[in-house]
């Protein structure tokens, strides 16, 4: 026990040099605390003074807008155009054939003759594809990929 002993007192002594050579440490006492937060404050508080004349002259209360006069022209809107259409393409997805009716299913969705699509009439549902008139009289023939 007495070599861990010696051995412990040694290291210690070593270890003394070591601690007087580093800086001191500095405690702040509270007194000195609440300067620094008074200073601080009165700085901010100078720059927002210094800056309050600036900022009334920028600042530009709701009254001054509500006291605008109208224009003596009278303002006329823009012109209300609508979106042009887009068409989605139509997918023939499948042909349903039976002897009391004939159904396509088409963008997944089961249509017969005379359905419209997308302004479309359908006018004709045969074993391979479906054939759509518009109102201009042109006609879309969509077939399967089977």
């Amino acid at each position: 026990m007495s070599i861990i002993y010696e051995a412990l007192k040694k290291t210690q002594e070593q270890r003394e040099p070591i601690r007087e050579m580093a800086a001191p440490v500095k405690k702040i006492s509270a007194k000195r605390t609440k300067t620094r937060i008074f200073f601080y404050g009165m700085m901010i508080a100078l720059i927002f003074l210094a800056n309050y004349p600036a900022f009334k002259k920028n600042h530009h209360p709701v009254k001054t807008i509500a006291k605008l006069t109208p224009p003596t022209a009278p303002v006329t809107p823009p012109a209300v155009t609508s979106p042009p259409v887009i068409q989605q393409p139509i997918v023939l997805n499948g042909i349903f054939i039976s002897n009391q009716k004939q159904t396509a299913l088409i963008d997944n969705q089961f249509y017969t003759l005379g359905d419209t699509i997308q302004g479309m009439k359908i006018i004709s549902i045969e074993t391979k594809s479906v054939k759509l008139q518009n109102a201009n009289g042109s006609i879309l023939e969509l077939h399967s990929r089977v």
